[in-house]
């Protein structure tokens, strides 16, 4: 004997079906702001206990906050200092030896040509260096929207810290985050 089975859905599964997909479509569209206030509690978690540490010492909290704050922010400033001068030397370095580059680039590839020819198959430098030319016409192009990018990155940072400044100035931050 067969046994039907009926299955209804009721009109409250189905909203809730619809609520939890938009509230997924609702975070990837906000996925920056999420991450940014996500990385933002994370570092105010990892914080904390320092913070906590130079309170016992007698420092009010925000004394307290300052001093890790600016211990880290001295601590990247000397490493961008540290880095920064490198990477120019490095920069200025490569563009003085470009046309030894050049150069050498232009025998290998004549040498390339020529032991591709041995077997036949058709090699042109000329229509090579033509495209690589386009390449870094190409890269050069796109410094506009990299300097964009790096332009949105630092309005992230900025937003990051001073969110975490805050959640790290206020004794019970992350509870009222969490609770709202």
């Amino acid at each position: 004997m067969q046994t039907k089975e009926a299955v209804q859905i009721g009109t409250t599964l189905i909203l809730r079906i619809a609520f939890v997909l938009v509230a997924a479509w609702l975070v990837y569209l906000l996925r920056d702001i999420v991450f940014l206030v996500l990385a933002a509690m994370l570092t105010s978690m990892a914080l904390r206990p320092a913070i906590i540490k130079l309170s016992r010492y007698g420092l009010s909290r925000s004394a307290a906050v300052i001093i890790v704050y600016a211990v880290i922010f001295l601590g990247g400033v000397g490493l961008l200092a540290l880095f920064i001068p490198l990477l120019f030397s490095e920069v200025k370095d490569f563009l003085a030896a470009w046309p030894a580059y050049l150069n050498q680039l232009d025998t290998t590839l004549a040498a390339f040509q020529v032991y591709l020819e041995e077997f036949g198959i058709p090699f042109s430098r000329e229509q090579f260096l033509v495209g690589a030319d386009g390449t870094f016409g190409h890269w050069f192009g796109s410094l506009f929207s990299t300097t964009v990018d790096i332009a949105r990155g630092l309005i992230h940072f900025i937003g990051y810290f001073f969110l975490s400044l805050y959640l790290s100035l206020e004794e019970k931050g992350l509870e009222k985050l969490s609770s709202s």
